[in-house]
């Protein structure tokens, strides 16, 4: 009979459950937040406001530029124009001039046209923590889909008690 997954490893799951949400054409992260007593604190994945500016559907300057996934996989060698996996999402050749390399402009410096629109996943777990009022997360683990940004660990050891984040193959102490 197998057993329960430890509890790290079903708060990681939580969190790919979570990223499933992001509201981002190029990269879907998601975040938990647990407390000491295992519960769950605050929840987020990447995207905009609610209500707000989507990714998804087209208003982020940057989410235009990626290479576009097959839209018929379950056809093989399909050559319509909505399969060519040399193209960008913008129509232009893959790789596309005026898409960002992953980790550069996020706020658009150098290229205006490269400003993302989106909330990292950890900052909207933080922000659903608070709003709950679950106050400076004394003790608090973050689980999150993949390797966090050195300036999302920068904002959760600067502005909350969190002692750990833990992803995939990869974990840090917070002191």
């Amino acid at each position: 009979m197998a057993g329960r997954p430890d509890r790290d490893e079903w708060h990681l799951r939580g969190a790919q459950w979570l990223s499933e949400q992001g509201d981002c054409t190029r990269r879907k992260v998601g975040a938990l937040i647990v407390g000491p007593d295992k519960r769950f604190l605050g929840m987020g994945y990447n995207g905009g406001r609610p209500g707000g500016p989507s990714c998804l559907e087209g208003d982020c300057p940057r989410g235009r530029h990626y290479e576009r996934p097959p839209k018929h996989p379950w056809r093989r060698n399909c050559q319509c124009v909505d399969c060519d996996p040399d193209r960008c999402a913008c129509g232009n050749a893959w790789p596309c001039q005026q898409a960002a390399q992953p980790g550069e402009g996020y706020d658009g410096v150098g290229l205006a046209s490269w400003k993302c629109i989106a909330t990292h996943a950890e900052a909207n777990a933080v922000a659903d923590a608070m709003q709950r009022g679950a106050g400076r997360l004394a003790g608090a683990v973050m689980y999150i889909s993949c390797e966090p940004c050195d300036g999302c660990v920068r904002h959760i050891r600067n502005t909350t008690d969190i002692k750990a984040i833990v992803w995939p193959n990869g974990k840090i102490g917070l002191p």
